[in-house]
């Protein structure tokens, strides 16, 4: 059992310190990855009277089309998290569309047109911000922003022009290290903040832990009453009227201590995932059938993989068309790695994967790695996978 991606601690980006706002940058990112294809169009057409290889010219347009693309499909709840290796393309696209229109206007260029490049790779690293870290955005700039500038002066050398080689590198550069840079310190300074709301909500509950903890005492205090209560009481006062202690009366004072013994056992070995189970509402003698982790690897979850696969769970079996009694987890342990699935019968499936839990599965695909949906008419299979930490 191999985990492919995210066998680590979640990068600093928002998308995966705070996947929820993050969903609401899809719009935003839709606008700036159509307005920098929009741009590059524009600028391709007015370059036509100067193209030599009006091919080329497609081909650079086809490059920045695909860079677009790139960022609206990494962005999507359905591919996250947006990974290193689609913000590399998208900067090699970019870069590439530039050299090809470049080599489109060889021999009839009377015009250094690389800004073009810079402004459309500016606006996508825009849309970009909060899905990378802020030192990768920038240093991904500063690299893309000396290329473009290279080849604005290869290209402006071949131009004749009074106007300095290094203007044209310049203004090739600009727009590219602007938007990046800018992109990068909004995207620093929120992942900051994130960090800072954490770090004082952690302190806030250690220094509640221990109210929780009293509470948490008193509650299982109040259960144990409760069985005591409903057997060994009616068995005392029996005793009590009696007098008299016998065989029989010994017997089953023994047995009711075995059966108080392996309540408060399997109270106590229960994790956080079959009490939330439970919760739902299944009965406590279904958890084992519904719930199988026999080496309690749901312990080893972070605590926000926990909120996230509880909310899931939850909203599965709330949603109207669930089936009851349909719902199972099972949790299978390789070493480290651990390999869980969630299904359940939901009538309507595919459905629901679209539209009810696509807010829950995009936060899923974001903290847990090697997530796997899989809908049918009625059957909902969900597949995630974590490292024990």
């Amino acid at each position: 059992m191999g985990l492919s991606r995210k066998s680590r601690f979640p990068e600093p980006t928002r998308q995966q310190l705070d996947p929820i706002s993050a969903l609401g940058d899809r719009v935003l990112v839709l606008v700036l990855s159509l307005s920098a294809f929009g741009y590059s169009l524009i600028a391709a057409i007015r370059m036509v009277p100067e193209v030599s290889q009006p091919l080329l010219l497609v081909f650079a347009l086809v490059a920045t089309a695909i860079a677009s693309l790139t960022v609206i499909l990494a962005s999507s709840q359905k591919f996250a998290p947006f990974s290193k290796l689609g913000h590399v393309c998208v900067h090699l696209f970019v870069i590439a569309a530039l050299i090809l229109m470049v080599l489109s206007q060889l021999g009839t260029d009377k015009t250094v047109d690389a800004d073009f490049a810079s402004v459309t790779l500016g606006m996508l690293l825009l849309a970009i911000g909060p899905y990378r870290p802020a030192v990768e955005i920038s240093t991904a700039a500063s690299v893309s922003a000396l290329l473009l500038a290279f080849v604005a002066m290869v290209q402006a050398s071949q131009v004749s022009s009074k106007v300095p080689v290094a203007i044209f590198a310049l203004a090739a550069l600009a727009p590219v290290a602007a938007l990046g840079f800018a992109s990068s310190r909004l995207s620093g300074r929120l992942v900051d903040y994130l960090k800072q709301w954490n770090r004082s909500l952690y302190q806030s509950f250690r220094e509640t832990s221990g109210e929780l903890s009293d509470e948490v005492v008193e509650s299982v205090r109040e259960e144990r009453l409760r069985i005591l209560e409903s057997t060994a009481l009616p068995l005392l006062h029996a005793l009590s009227e009696s007098g008299v202690v016998g065989p029989e009366d010994r017997a089953r004072a023994s047995a009711i201590s075995d059966e108080i013994r392996k309540v408060m056992v399997a109270e106590a070995e229960r994790t956080w995932l079959e009490v939330a189970v439970r919760d739902f509402g299944a009965a406590p003698e279904r958890v084992d059938a519904l719930v199988s982790d026999p080496k309690g690897a749901a312990a080893w979850m972070r605590n926000d993989e926990r909120i996230a696969l509880r909310a899931l769970a939850d909203a599965v079996i709330h949603d109207p068309a669930y089936v009851r009694r349909s719902f199972r987890v099972s949790i299978a342990v390789d070493g480290r790695e651990c390999r869980g699935t969630m299904s359940a019968e939901l009538v309507g499936a595919e459905q629901a994967v679209r539209f009810q839990l696509a807010p829950y599965l995009a936060v899923i695909r974001i903290l847990f790695s090697d997530v796997e949906v899989k809908a049918s008419k009625r059957a909902l299979r969900i597949g995630f996978g974590y490292v024990r930490r």
